[in-house]
């Protein structure tokens, strides 16, 4: 049997969270035989395209999914595009599937100009589809499906240079540091827990976006300079490890992001067997089921402090509860994929 060719197309190599996306979707697409051949082109290198080739072949995934030079549309059944409107000079528009990633309203503007006939229009969530649905015209919100990501995870690695174990717990975050990401209210949140038992540290990894948020002045403001590691950007092969390293030292992953299209960072943490608590936006409150022992709402902080409090208190029956609640992800994923291309 032939394999199905599939062009994936996203505008910067930066082996952020897209490149997440992708290669959780290898790794299903490996571990399931599927007969699919994932070709990926970027229209710039912003330093990330070497790290992403290595992550294939270090991991063998290279035979079902590779980086390309050049666009030939003859060669692919279906271009997937992540909030790349570009592709549209090079291919016909009725080979396209759109997919809409951004929870950035100002980068999803352009879902106002796509022509009608493309194959699709794929978010990742039920709950950003509905919210999609009220931005697009008529003829484009028929086609809108949903593709959920594959959360894929490997518990089979080594701690994250950390190999110690700390009396502090940590709690951290993965991802954009910036306004929509509310990276103000989850310092403040574990400030004031600080300041009753000072059991915390915080762990921020991701870019900083500098004209949004400045950084060392919230961690001055509210005395977490000395009570925070800041990472860059962490790579894809170690993001696990960096995992591991909080659930050895039970700790919690936060994100008190405003607005998410899926909340991948959470799911994967979640799959992991970390507890997390998350704020209250419709993503991360389809991943935890509703429930309000993990959600927050903004500026509640002593019930959010209390919420903390609680899930470090019962720890091993937390990170049980949540990790049920994902459990069903990587199905979803597997039968949306199958019936996207039937």
């Amino acid at each position: 049997m032939n394999k199905r060719k599939i062009l994936g197309v996203y505008k910067w190599a930066t082996m952020g969270g897209v490149e997440r996306v992708l290669l959780n979707r290898a790794h299903a697409i490996s571990a399931q035989h599927l007969d699919f051949q994932y070709d990926v082109f970027y229209f710039h290198d912003s330093g990330g395209r070497k790290q992403f080739d290595d992550y294939l072949i270090e991991n063998k995934l290279d035979s079902v999914m590779k980086t390309v030079d050049e666009i030939d549309s003859s060669k692919y059944d279906y271009v997937l595009s992540i909030d790349t409107p570009e592709i549209l000079d090079y291919i016909e528009p009725d080979k396209l599937f759109m997919e809409c990633h951004t929870s950035y309203k100002r980068n999803r503007m352009y879902l106002e100009s796509l022509p009608t006939n493309i194959k699709g229009v794929l978010v990742p969530s039920q709950q950003f589809k509905k919210e999609l649905e009220a931005e697009l015209r008529e003829q484009l919100r028929e086609k809108l499906r949903v593709l959920p990501n594959s959360v894929y995870i490997n518990t089979d690695i080594e701690n994250y240079n950390i190999n110690a174990i700390y009396s502090k717990k940590p709690i951290l975050y993965i991802g954009r540091l910036d306004i929509l990401k509310n990276i103000e209210e989850l310092i403040k949140i574990v400030s004031l827990y600080n300041s009753k038992k000072d059991d915390l540290f915080l762990i921020l990894a991701g870019t900083i976006i500098d004209h949004e948020i400045n950084l060392i002045h919230l961690l001055e403001k509210y005395n977490m300079v000395h009570r925070t590691i800041y990472l860059p950007p962490v790579r894809f092969d170690k993001v696990w490890s960096l995992l591991k390293f909080i659930k050895t030292n039970k700790g919690i992953f936060m994100s008190a992001s405003l607005k998410e299209s899926f909340g991948l960072s959470v799911a994967e943490a979640m799959q992991f067997g970390i507890p997390v608590l998350a704020l209250n936006n419709s993503a991360h409150n389809n991943l935890l089921h509703g429930d309000s022992d993990f959600l927050f709402e903004t500026n509640q902080l002593d019930l959010t402090v209390e919420k903390l409090e609680n899930i470090l208190s019962n720890y091993d029956a937390s990170a049980t509860l949540v990790k049920g609640y994902v459990e069903h992800l990587e199905k979803n994923f597997l039968e949306e994929w199958g019936n996207l291309f039937t």
